[in-house]
């Protein structure tokens, strides 16, 4: 890790090295922080209430896009505690950078960019299976609700039976010139296949491949290698019955296999699947958690294995991981009690919150789905297929999933930047991004504060800790302001 306590001089010998005298750098000052691990904070420049690092907090951005530095200028002596004597103020720091040359953005509260891993997309054509042939619609839209980077959650619908159809198969080849790019919003950094091996459909369209067999499974992953698979739903009872094959498959290429639309899968069926991970030294995932799952206080099923942070000391669990979860952050698939349920049993490190979004939260919108009809309630708060109860997918936003831990569940900042940034990232295999420090590329979600007491000098850390007050203002993805609330 790099220690981010620098002294005024050695900050100004750092910034001179970085860049020529009258080179300008990109530069964000925020009075708190969610730094990434890999930046050595000492205790006393961490607000525990909030979880965020006390500022300023200084980030200078590279040519390139990624974290140059990140630096919390203190004076020569001290534990680096904000309230020393001395301490610049952010105002005077940004002044100073601003009269060197610098380009200087300036916040209260900043957080590592949103990552979104599963969405289906919002829109760009009328038929959802097809919003990934138009992904700029979706992408463009996406940092204005915070998030910067996402994996194209994809489905099997009927036409498709073994995911090598012509659509399907410029689908793939659309998204794999997308992979990674900068420059039209969120930044799609692979493929979600939610499904086709899957023993419960839940809200998915009919595919007539859920039984895929071997030979054609292995075939959809070669056709997909070129957009990046990083997870794929299964459900392990079906891939029990062949000796966990296809699961074998995914870990062979380096896709994660998240266990998931199998309500029935027995104690059995899932820890024949963590022991071939374990063999592989991967930790297993579970989609979207509750939904289209089991739970039973006998027979333990997904949901059991979904909310225990460490398994039993039984011979049959010896050495195995519980799984990373994922939970639709809309408050409607999975109630808020339970969600509270969930982050009470599990780490921050082990949930990432999703939307699985297919729409717009516009009233009465509609779309076609697999020859189904997806409709928006007149509330814009849920999605279901006409004439049904049965939701599917969601229409609500990163931010919003952002919201509703902070304020709904009361869970703190720091902790809720993990849930839907930094956790989701590992869980994805997405190294450059997910956190804030050197190496990882600048994408980050500015805040106002809203408080009474300012969050540099306030004597009462609840005044600036309250996470009901912060406003999201600004999204930067690679160094670049990509959404202003000032300038929408």
């Amino acid at each position: 890790s790099t220690s981010a306590i620098l002294t005024m001089a050695d900050a100004e010998a750092t910034d001179t090295a970085q860049h020529a005298p009258g080179e300008g750098q990109r530069v964000v000052v925020a009075r708190r922080a969610a730094l990434g691990p890999g930046v050595d904070v000492p205790a006393a420049a961490r607000n525990s209430d909030d979880g965020l690092v006390c500022g300023p907090v200084v980030i200078r951005i590279a040519v390139d896009g990624t974290v140059a530095s990140v630096t919390l200028p203190r004076p020569p002596s001290g534990d680096g505690s904000p309230a020393a004597e001395g301490t610049p103020s952010v105002e005077s720091i940004a002044q100073t950078l601003t009269a060197s040359g610098d380009t200087v953005t300036v916040c209260d509260v900043l957080l590592p960019g949103f990552v979104d891993i599963h969405t289906h997309g919002r829109g760009g054509a009328f038929d959802m299976s097809e919003f990934w042939l138009n992904p700029d619609f979706t992408t463009s839209r996406l940092p204005a609700m915070a998030t910067t980077s996402l994996l194209a959650s994809m489905v099997f619908c009927c036409g498709q039976v073994d995911g090598l159809s012509s659509k399907a198969m410029q689908t793939y080849a659309h998204l794999s010139g997308k992979v990674g790019k900068t420059g039209a919003g969120a930044v799609i950094e692979g493929v979600h296949a939610e499904g086709p091996v899957v023993a419960d459909l839940g809200g998915l369209p009919e595919s007539g491949c859920q039984r895929m067999d071997l030979e054609r499974f292995a075939k959809l992953l070669d056709a997909m290698s070129g957009c990046e698979l990083k997870v794929m739903t299964i459900a392990p009872s079906i891939d029990a019955k062949d000796g966990y094959a296809r699961i074998r498959m995914l870990l062979e290429r380096g896709v994660l296999p998240a266990l998931g639309h199998d309500r029935y899968c027995t104690e059995t069926d899932i820890l024949g699947a963590l022991v071939v991970a374990k063999e592989f030294g991967v930790r297993l995932h579970v989609t979207h958690l509750f939904n289209v799952c089991g739970f039973h206080h006998r027979n333990p099923s997904l949901c059991n294995f979904g909310l225990i942070p460490r398994f039993p000391a039984l011979p049959e669990y010896a050495g195995l991981i519980p799984p990373t979860v994922e939970v639709i952050g809309d408050m409607a698939h999975v109630h808020p009690m339970t969600v509270q349920a969930v982050l009470a049993a599990r780490d921050p490190d082990d949930v990432a919150v999703i939307t699985d979004s297919v729409m717009e939260p516009v009233p009465n919108l509609r779309k076609e789905y697999g020859g189904r009809t997806l409709v928006v309630t007149p509330n814009a708060s849920h999605v279901y297929l006409e004439g049904t109860d049965t939701l599917a997918g969601s229409c609500c936003s990163m931010l919003d999933a952002f919201h509703s831990l902070t304020k709904t569940l009361g869970v703190s900042i720091g902790d809720a930047a993990k849930i839907v940034s930094t956790t989701p990232a590992r869980i994805a295999n997405l190294p450059n991004v997910g956190a804030v420090e050197p190496g990882r590329r600048a994408d980050f979600v500015l805040f106002k504060s809203n408080s009474v007491g300012d969050p540099a000098t306030s004597t009462d850390p609840a005044e600036c800790a309250d996470p009901t007050t912060v406003t999201h203002v600004a999204t930067m993805i690679a160094g670049d302001t990509v959404f202003d609330a000032a300038n929408p």
